[in-house]
């Protein structure tokens, strides 16, 4: 898949649209945004009034209401009831995007805290394979189901200090890449997709500390370009890098 083009923004009327991380920073801008497309925006987070707040500007833009699911995704029986409330609702699952993460600490490997691992492993990869677990029958059952999860280039550069995040998001990319491979005969489509360095995000704020960030996009742009993935045919084990945004 390239680059994608932010001005061919998919019409997602009437579609079912799960965003995790919707809290705040990405996921809560690509929830804003497929709700001003149209879509039926399920808001998956950890804070309520967060989400509520969210929930107030998609009403705000005149779109249909959010269904708001404060849920601990790396809690297997949290997920499993979402998917249970959503398949009563809805039948059916559109779009996945999985933007929830964790970016952890910067520090030496050998200093790294096994319990704050732990914490990143869970939210990074233990929390995509439980939605994995308990979406994958919503998202077949959809004639457009796609799963977009975020990720890092960091997972193939593992720079000094990153370790810790260097290795979640490899995990993530494995995980998500073989189920890619068990979806190819189905009409569900799969996507890594890297944002790139994001302004005002934690991510960008807990990674880079005092850095500048006058040329770094915001997360509105950004879930535009996200969005706008949808338009073209998923890229098999790809990883679509938004180019709006420098490297490391």
């Amino acid at each position: 898949m390239t680059t994608p083009d932010p001005s061919s923004l998919p019409d997602l009327s009437g579609r079912v649209v799960v965003v995790t991380g919707a809290s705040r920073g990405i996921g809560a801008a690509v929830a804003l945004e497929a709700a001003r497309l149209g879509g039926r925006v399920v808001l998956v987070g950890r804070t309520r009034g967060a989400l509520e707040e969210l929930d107030d500007e998609i009403r705000a833009l005149g779109r249909e209401p959010a269904v708001l699911a404060p849920v601990d995704l790396t809690r297997r029986e949290h997920v499993d009831a979402l998917g249970g409330m959503l398949f009563e609702r809805f039948g059916r699952i559109d779009l996945l995007v999985h933007a929830a993460g964790e970016p952890g600490t910067l520090t030496p490997v050998s200093h790294i805290d096994p319990t704050e691992l732990q914490k990143v492993l869970a939210v990074e990869v233990i929390a995509a394979q439980h939605l994995i677990r308990s979406f994958e029958t919503l998202l077949r059952v959809s004639e457009t189901g796609r799963a977009i999860f975020l990720t890092c280039d960091i997972a193939a550069s593992a720079p000094a200090y990153f370790g810790m995040a260097a290795a979640a998001k490899a995990g993530l990319e494995a995980l998500v890449r073989s189920w890619a491979a068990e979806l190819r005969q189905s009409r569900v489509e799969v996507v890594l997709v890297d944002p790139g360095r994001v302004a005002g995000t934690r991510t960008e704020t807990r990674r880079y500390p005092g850095g500048s960030r006058e040329k770094l996009p915001g997360s509105a742009e950004v879930a535009a370009l996200i969005l706008a993935t949808l338009a073209q045919p998923a890229g098999g084990n790809d990883v679509v890098r938004l180019q709006s945004s420098p490297r490391l």
